[in-house]
């Protein structure tokens, strides 16, 4: 995720969610319920959004995708060693393992 929009995200959420934070406190303190059940409900959104934001960004992130990748490559040697893997057949089902690949 590149850093200008991640930068704006966390900090536009953040502010919500602290002000938010701050709007139900001081109706809490002045005993208005619903009014502090609402912003409670858009403070703990604006976390929520923070956390889904980092997450996004985590699972973005070059170093997962090299990795995704390194496994990817793992498993295809593996299928490789079995004979179960044909390169030019990408899409197509394999047989089940029970099977003699070749056919009866």
């Amino acid at each position: 995720m590149p850093r200008h929009i991640k930068a704006i995200a966390y900090a536009g959420n953040g502010l919500l969610a602290i002000a938010f934070a701050l709007f139900a406190t001081f109706t809490l303190g002045r005993g208005q319920l619903g009014l502090f059940l609402f912003f409670a409900a858009v403070a703990a959104l604006g976390l929520w959004n923070l956390y889904v934001i980092w997450k996004a960004a985590y699972l973005l992130s070059e170093e997962q995708w090299l990795e995704a990748e390194l496994r990817k490559a793992e498993l295809r040697e593996q299928l490789r060693k079995m004979g179960r893997f044909i390169p030019g057949r990408r899409g197509q089902p394999q047989p089940p393992a029970d099977q003699d690949p070749e056919g009866p």
